[in-house]
């Protein structure tokens, strides 16, 4: 799920495909949310959707890793720049 980059916390995905977060209402674009790898506080570089699963992103730094277990599974994964 997509964080707030200014409070971390996870953002609302409203009707109209925009995110806003909860603490403080305010909109923010794609661009703004947070990598989704553990404790990386990046903001995201990349956004991608493993099937079944919620779009997430990923910042510079680790969409190398990313793409590394995708191949390792044998999967296929779009990764999108933003």
């Amino acid at each position: 799920m997509a964080r707030c980059i200014e409070h971390g916390q996870e953002q609302i995905l409203r009707s109209d495909g925009t995110y806003s977060c909860p603490e403080c209402w305010v909109f923010h674009k794609q661009s703004a949310c947070l990598c989704n790898q553990h404790n990386c506080t990046n903001k995201g570089a990349f956004r991608f959707t493993w099937p079944g699963k919620d779009e997430q992103y990923v910042c510079e730094q680790h969409v190398g890793q990313l793409l590394g277990i995708v191949e390792a599974m044998g999967m296929h994964l779009q990764v999108i720049p933003l």
